[in-house]
């Protein structure tokens, strides 16, 4: 998993799901010796297992997230 994050998302905002309630979300800033290491939009790291993941998947902008929220309330008046 390791070279396929390293190779497809490095640099990417994604969600990391790790099992139960354990959901992290952050920019991928680095990924080796078995560590995913995530930055928040608040500056803070977070280090993963990357053993422990389960899922990962690059997340919508939140630009694109509130465009689409509007959208969809313009749509239901």
């Amino acid at each position: 998993m390791e070279n396929f994050i390293t190779g497809h998302l490095l640099g990417k905002n994604v969600d990391v799901y790790c099992g139960g309630s354990d959901k992290f979300k952050g920019t991928i800033v680095a990924c080796a010796d078995g560590v995913l290491t995530l930055e928040t939009k608040k500056g803070l790291y977070t280090h993963i297992a990357i053993n422990k993941i389960i899922a990962i998947w690059t997340a919508k902008a939140e630009e694109e997230k509130v465009s689409s929220a509007a959208h969809k309330k313009s749509k239901k008046h």
